[in-house]
């Protein structure tokens, strides 16, 4: 057996892109902010202290109270959302991906399909056997 086949599932359909700042948009905004621009002496002091006695205290009440109030919401939007990628990828929207393996190169080569009986079908005539192996993953 030259090649393997696998199904490859991945619970989000897409890849998230890296976001990378260019060093050049970074020394801009490092220009503008000056040494002295920040509160300096006892009153910096203070206000320092007390917007981060503020934040250490009401902080974890805001989001507590935020989440139990936010939850039967989530919940529902959650499961829209796992029902519509479900209903996606059965009905043909979203691809299935059988990724080919060489055993003798490392190589690796994906072809999509539709529908999952032709995807479980070229898995199952790469591998010889009836048996289709599954890679799960985020993304």
């Amino acid at each position: 057996m030259i090649e393997v086949a696998l199904l490859e599932v991945r619970a989000l359909p897409w890849r998230p892109r890296a976001r990378v700042m260019s060093a050049e948009r970074f020394r801009e905004g490092v220009a503008d902010v000056g040494p002295f621009d920040a509160t300096d002496g006892l009153e910096g002091l203070v206000v320092g202290l007390g917007l981060w006695l503020a934040l250490i205290l009401l902080a974890p009440v805001v989001v507590v109270v935020i989440a139990v109030l936010l939850l039967p919401v989530e919940l529902v939007v959650v499961a829209a959302l796992a029902a519509l990628l479900l209903l996606a990828r059965f009905a043909g929207a979203i691809p299935w991906t059988v990724l080919t393996i060489s055993t003798v190169s490392g190589e690796e080569s994906t072809t999509r399909h539709r529908f999952l009986p032709a995807a479980v079908r070229q898995v199952r005539k790469t591998n010889h056997d009836r048996r289709v192996r599954v890679r799960w993953s985020w993304t």
